[in-house]
C-alpha cells in the first residue's frame, strides 16, 4: 500500500466508531457511482451475478451451503472479529468477511 494510503488509513482508524462508519459508508457509496470510464459499477455487479448463476445452472461450479461457507470464513479469520485490533496478515480473510460470517446466523 502506498505511503499516502497508509497515512489516510491510520488517520481513519483513529476516528471514533461512528465517524469511521460514516467514512466507510461514503467510500462505499463512491464505488457505486459511475467511474471515470463511464462504466456503471451496478451493471458490472449485475453481469458478475448473472455469470455466476449461469455457472451454477451449467453445473460448472458447486455451491457451498451457508453453514460450510460460514465455517470456512471463521476458520480463515482465525477467530478475529474484524475490529481495529484484528490486523490480518496479507492474504488472510478480510475483516469484512469475518464480520459477515459472524453477523449472519447459522442456517443448518
Amino acid at each position: 500500500m502506498p505511503s499516502d494510503l497508509e497515512d489516510v488509513l491510520a488517520a481513519a482508524l483513529r476516528l471514533p466508531g461512528k465517524a469511521r462508519a460514516a467514512l466507510a459508508a461514503e467510500l462505499l457509496q463512491s464505488l457505486d457511482q459511475v467511474d471515470a470510464d463511464g462504466d456503471d459499477v451496478e451493471e458490472a455487479w449485475t453481469d458478475e451475478i448473472k455469470r455466476r448463476l449461469d455457472d451454477v445452472d451449467a453445473g460448472t461450479v458447486t455451491p457451498i451451503p451457508w453453514p460450510e461457507s460460514r465455517r470456512r470464513l471463521l476458520a480463515a479469520a482465525g477467530g478475529r472479529t474484524g475490529g481495529s485490533d484484528d490486523r490480518a496478515p496479507r492474504g488472510a480473510v478480510s475483516p469484512q468477511a469475518s464480520l459477515l460470517a459472524r453477523a449472519l446466523p447459522d442456517r443448518d
